[in-house]
């Protein structure tokens, strides 16, 4: 089954469960502002995702087990609505207006509302995100009845605690001191890696039912992915950006990243102070093609580009030995790999 063929019957379940969850809080609220804030979560969650993520883990079941139910898919909702809270409470953090051109939770708010205070409108965003996360658990509660559950409920758990963690340590380096390669890793390894690639796709093989020493094979694929995904990330802010994210804006919003801080650790003097003025500030057409022509003299692109293709060549050759019980999802997944991947 291709990522196209899983949305198209994946969405109807999400949406499914989404307007429970609405029509239910609505009848508690009884307020039409609030019941317009509760809808448009469900425009967010549908604005753009592609559902990589609970396609992914989905694949990773098929590998161990060839249930396919219902239930199965609404197991994978709780990756989805988890991913959504996070990117509800990442755009207030960001300040950022639209997301996949639609406007974020706090921005709609504000523009449906124009006497409401910005604050006030934060405040009801961050409620929305934190009413996904009630539904997270909801979901997880729903699908406890499978005996394979309760190891894969513990990992998402941790994950979710994980992620908010790397939260926090994000929005501690906006304060705008200098940190070190560690931190930076600390912070995309649980907001990023964890939650995104290595614990749900432990939480799948703890579901089927895996081997132990196959869990640990998709535990360190997990870790590969998310290396190669965060360079990824930090590389295309600074290049054509294919996302709705504009370019440069990581450095321009102060978010140091696995680039700047090869600038730091190998960087000349000159270079290290050009990065440093240059963090935080609204830039020009000229300064940002100063910025960049410095990340390419450095080597800072080419290095990362380098460290991408062997990521990639590292969590392909880990596919190698996983157990496939047909050779179609091996290559689903291994496509996958140079989908997430690709620059």
């Amino acid at each position: 089954m291709n990522l196209q063929s899983f949305k198209l019957n994946f969405d109807p379940i999400l949406q499914k469960y989404l307007e429970k969850k609405i029509n239910q809080s609505k009848d508690i609220v009884q307020n039409s502002r609030i019941a317009s804030v509760l809808e448009h979560i469900q425009t967010i969650t549908f604005a753009g995702g592609k559902r990589i993520r609970p396609y992914c883990f989905f694949m990773w079941y098929n590998i161990y087990s060839t249930d396919k139910t219902e239930e199965l898919r609404q197991f994978a909702m709780t990756f989805e609505l988890l991913h959504t809270m996070a990117l509800i409470h990442d755009d207030i953090i960001d300040e950022a207006d639209k997301r996949h051109n639609v406007p974020t939770i706090h921005h709609f708010i504000k523009e449906n509302n124009p006497k409401i205070q910005n604050r006030i409108a934060e405040w009801q965003a961050i409620l929305a995100g934190d009413l996904l996360l009630a539904w997270v658990y909801d979901n997880i509660m729903q699908t406890y009845q499978n005996p394979n559950h309760l190891q894969a409920t513990k990992t998402v758990h941790t994950m979710i605690q994980e992620v908010i963690l790397g939260e926090m340590i994000d929005v501690d380096m906006a304060i705008g001191e200098p940190t070190d390669a560690d931190t930076l890793e600390r912070k995309n390894r649980y907001k990023t890696a964890r939650y995104t690639f290595a614990r749900p796709l432990v939480a799948w093989a703890q579901r089927a039912q895996a081997p132990q020493e196959q869990i640990d094979i998709l535990w360190k694929i997990g870790e590969t992915l998310w290396l190669a995904y965060q360079l990824r990330d930090d590389l295309i802010d600074i290049l054509e950006s294919e996302t709705d994210k504009p370019t440069f804006y990581d450095i321009q919003e102060w978010q140091q990243t696995l680039l700047t801080q090869y600038i730091y650790d190998h960087g000349t003097e000159k270079e290290k102070e050009l990065l440093s003025s240059s963090l935080g500030k609204q830039l020009n057409k000229n300064q940002i093609n100063n910025i960049k022509d410095m990340f390419h003299t450095s080597w800072t692109i080419d290095f990362a580009k380098n460290k991408i293709a062997a990521y990639i060549h590292d969590a392909t050759a880990l596919l190698t030995q996983i157990q496939f019980h047909d050779q179609e999802t091996e290559q689903y997944l291994t496509q996958l790999i140079q989908k997430l991947t690709k620059i």
